[in-house]
């Protein structure tokens, strides 16, 4: 029986398989994940084959793997499959250092200059990875910086996807969608 999420969950899942599923197919697979991290590679200039590329080329590939295992272990995952496997992942307790590997790959991509912190510039380019422009952005990236220091921490980053993949409505990561 499949697990069921709130409907903003839910939603929120159906946008980042959208967000992921950049050809249309109606499936995401293995292909679509390294779309992603070569979006990553050449907006942020990360040489695949150094560590931090391969961090995150691993990141990925962890993810999708679990969601094609989750997915009874079909390499072209619908939209309702995949769904249904993070949510199935979510309630797994040894999914969450999965889950949260991702967040911190992304981190040490987007933060160019090794300061520990993420700036409006380095955020407006994570959302080109995405594909996102949206006059939404800055009021996303102010949520997001819950000291209002004017930076996102790794500690605010990582929390935002913790929301993300939350079923809250008001937490600061369950605005990302808002920019899509």
């Amino acid at each position: 029986m499949p697990l069921e999420g709130s409907p903003q969950l839910e939603a929120r899942l159906e946008k980042l398989f959208k967000a992921i599923d950049r050809d249309g197919s109606g499936c995401v697979e293995r292909s679509d994940y390294e779309r992603v991290v070569d979006r990553y590679n050449t907006l942020f200039e990360v040489d695949p084959e150094s560590p931090e590329g391969q961090e995150l080329l691993g990141a990925h590939m962890m993810l999708y793997s679990e969601v094609v295992r989750h997915a009874q272990g079909h390499d072209r995952v619908s939209k309702q499959e995949y769904v249904s496997a993070l949510l199935q992942m979510l309630v797994e307790t040894n999914c969450d250092n999965l889950l949260m590997a991702m967040p911190n790959a992304v981190f040490d991509v987007i933060d160019r200059n090794d300061d520990d912190m993420i700036d409006e510039q380095e955020f407006r380019r994570f959302l080109q990875v995405w594909q996102i422009d949206s006059p939404a952005t800055m009021e996303v990236f102010t949520r997001l910086d819950t000291d209002r220091d004017g930076q996102i921490s790794r500690h605010e980053y990582v929390s935002s996807w913790r929301d993300f993949f939350s079923d809250s409505t008001t937490a600061p990561g369950t605005l990302y969608c808002r920019c899509a």
